[in-house]
């Protein structure tokens, strides 16, 4: 009796003829490689759900996987415990496990993500002498990353799934928890819009402030979305205002181009001026934009941490800096973030 919002089939992830009902819980599938994947992707932590299978099948699967996007028949991240033999499969490989089971079976999944494994049950019973209160006979131990829930079918079959919004039929292992928002651990940015916004607005071809935003911009990625063809545009704090990159391009910085461009970053917010050309990249009459928006933190400075001195805006809470530096041979460049960073342009 947890409140808060509990984990479902994502109805926008997976196969679109594995239909769903009940609150994205139920599952109704016909056909080959019928596949859903749950809305909580799993790190951390010890967790339990149950599927109840009550429709004929050729051989469902219950389990997780590593890789939201496969398709197709061929489910490289799964590790799941399959109906018709009873057998485990890490991805395409199967091997000897427990019962088969079919409908009115209950099947439990224990998911410890603290200790990389995972356990089935069938109706209370876990297989192959498991304990997943004891972190013992695990069917699989290499489940390091991300895991999500994953329901895959062969065939065509009904099912339901209860991630902990009801009781469950057979008691959880001891440590183990529903799939709630309020069972997860507190989250390093609460609340994403604090450093990472994304404005829509109509140009008007003169200048306007797009306002709104839960902080001043530092960098800001402007892209037309009525003309085709039109450049993206890539202002930052650092570099200054007017000075445009293109990131479908190889051309040098542009300074206040005469196809528009953003004039002024403000306190939440920005200010886009449209410019003499016809085809405006910012702010053309009555064109749609869309305008994604970061914050780097309060003050620009110097960076000496690398062999090459860089000028630095950097917000290490949120993990995102803008870094300027002049190259004249190879050498490293500080970023101010204190960890390597995973994405750079």
């Amino acid at each position: 009796e947890v409140v808060g919002n509990y984990c479902t089939w994502n109805p926008l992830n997976g196969d679109s003829s594995a239909t769903l009902s009940n609150g994205n819980l139920d599952i109704t599938s016909s056909g080959a490689s019928r596949h859903r994947y749950g809305t909580f992707g799993l790190s951390s932590g010890k967790w339990y759900w149950e599927y109840v299978f009550t429709g004929a099948s050729i051989d469902a699967a219950v389990g997780v996987s590593n890789n939201t996007s496969e398709t197709g028949s061929t489910f490289t991240g799964m590790r799941g415990y399959v109906s018709s033999t009873g057998n485990k499969y890490s991805g395409t490989t199967a091997s000897a496990y427990g019962s088969s089971w079919g409908a009115s079976d209950v099947i439990g999944v224990a998911l410890d993500m603290d200790n990389s494994k995972i356990w089935f049950s069938k109706n209370g019973t876990w297989q192959a002498s498991g304990n997943p209160a004891n972190g013992t006979n695990a069917a699989f131990t290499d489940l390091t990353g991300t895991w999500f829930p994953l329901y895959r079918e062969s065939g065509s079959s009904t099912g339901s799934t209860n991630f902990g919004a009801r009781p469950f039929a057979y008691t959880a292992p001891s440590g183990f928890k529903a799939l709630n928002t309020a069972n997860l651990p507190t989250p390093t940015i609460a609340k994403g819009s604090d450093y990472f916004d994304v404005k829509l607005y109509t140009g008007n071809g003169s200048t306007q402030t797009i306002s709104g935003l839960n902080f001043s911009p530092d960098f800001v990625w402007i892209k037309d979305r009525t003309q085709a063809g039109i450049w993206h545009n890539l202002f930052d704090e650092v570099r200054g205002v007017g000075k445009r990159l293109a990131s479908n391009d190889t051309a040098a910085e542009v300074t206040n181009q005469i196809y528009g461009y953003l004039s002024a970053f403000t306190s939440n917010g920005f200010t886009v001026t449209a410019g003499s050309s016809g085809a405006d990249n910012t702010n053309y009459n009555n064109d749609a934009y869309v305008a994604w928006a970061w914050d780097a933190g309060s003050s620009t400075v110097t960076n000496t941490q690398g062999s090459i001195t860089s000028t630095v805006r950097a917000n290490a809470s949120a993990g995102f800096s803008v870094v300027k530096f002049t190259y004249s041979s190879s050498g490293t460049v500080g970023h101010g973030l204190g960890v390597a960073p995973a994405f750079i342009i």
